[in-house]
């Protein structure tokens, strides 16, 4: 689109935080977060805990999605 004068917005970035109920600890470091973020975000969504969590990421701008696993 910049060829049109127009400017596009830049993608974000997301992180894979937890695949299948497994923590990716260096992803959840290159987020700038930190496991006790990863928690809290979890219980807003009324998931108590990681092992729980089928997929969850977040990018830089604070953006944050979690799905839990069949139960």
């Amino acid at each position: 689109m910049e060829d049109l004068g127009q400017k596009t917005a830049q993608a974000s970035l997301w992180y894979d935080l937890v695949i299948d109920g497994h923590l990716m600890p260096e992803n959840l470091k290159k987020s700038g977060r930190n496991q006790d973020w990863l928690k809290s975000r979890l219980s807003q969504q009324g998931i108590g805990q990681i092992s729980e969590v089928f997929y969850a990421a977040c990018d830089r701008q604070g953006n944050f999605f979690a799905t839990r696993g069949k139960e």
